[in-house]
């Protein structure tokens, strides 16, 4: 896979995603605790962030699909460069609220919902061609208790099949 170069470019994008994302979330925490004094106002910020990715994750898929993924990738990364210059400007004068703050997290979770899957349909697209065979791991963070299994089996092209299986205890 890193013997293609848009691969690795993607790679190296997620990267730098993945700790930006890390980054301006602990941040976003930590700005909403001195605005606010309150831990619940903080978690309601995680919420407002992951309730666009429940809303609306199914037709980010869609939208993957319909739309060329790199593309909206790219645009979806403006978006999220946008609203952080955004935040961070108003941060820097002194004006940011925590409504502000609220709609940005709604912003970034929209965004999320739609990027993700469309970056991750878009490793097959520059890695595999017509008929290939994928093998998929998935690695997840999950709670000290919880074992997680998971195959899946794919086939890429016009009839394009995968095929999955689930299972976690814990």
């Amino acid at each position: 896979s890193l013997a293609v170069a848009d691969y690795r470019y993607l790679w190296l994008a997620n990267v730098a995603w993945n700790v930006g994302r890390t980054m301006e979330q602990v941040i976003v925490g930590w700005i909403a605790f001195q605005l606010t004094g309150s831990a619940f106002l903080v978690a309601l910020l995680g919420f407002y962030r992951m309730l666009p990715l429940f809303l609306l994750g199914m037709f980010g898929g869609v939208l993957g699909d319909r739309y060329d993924r790199k593309r909206l990738v790219l645009a979806l990364q403006a978006t999220n460069v946008a609203c952080v210059v955004i935040v961070t400007s108003l941060s820097f004068a002194g004006s940011l609220n925590f409504t502000q703050l609220s709609i940005a997290e709604l912003i970034l979770g929209t965004s999320m919902a739609f990027d993700w899957p469309s970056r991750r349909a878009l490793t097959v697209d520059l890695v595999a061609g017509d008929n290939s065979h994928l093998t998929y791991v998935h690695v997840q963070d999950v709670p000290r208790d919880a074992v997680v299994f998971s195959h899946q089996h794919a086939r890429v092209g016009r009839d394009a099949k995968l095929v999955t299986l689930n299972f976690a205890i814990g």
